[in-house]
């Protein structure tokens, strides 16, 4: 599926390490609609975000995300979104549940005897 000439866009430029970009391409996997998930593929470089799961009935596609390999890095390029669908704040939302969470900095312990 190309994204519709009628969803709006917006440039994200959002900058993944291998390890977050690798983690985003494992959820889409685990999160795919034949799997019961909202995410589907339009080739390598375009996810797909549906209104619903594959036991939802009549569900559409309502946003998308494109990702660029950069090397040693990933590059969330652009966010669309179906007007009347979805709000470019879903996009966002799905990127950071697919993202994932930064892990916790390390906590420094206390030197003996403070």
């Amino acid at each position: 599926m190309a994204v519709p000439s009628d969803w709006l866009v917006h440039d994200a430029g959002l900058v993944l390490n291998a390890a977050r970009a690798a983690g985003v391409r494992r959820r889409l996997a685990l999160w795919h609609r034949d799997r019961g998930g909202r995410f589907s593929g339009d080739g390598p470089d375009t996810a797909i975000i549906w209104s619903g799961g594959r036991a939802v009935p009549n569900a559409e596609p309502i946003a998308a995300f494109t990702m660029r390999d950069g090397g040693r890095q990933v590059i969330v390029e652009r966010l669309y979104w179906r007007p009347g669908h979805a709000r470019v704040e879903l996009v966002w939302r799905a990127l950071g549940l697919l993202v994932g969470r930064p892990p916790e900095p390390a906590r420094r312990d206390r030197p003996a005897g403070a």
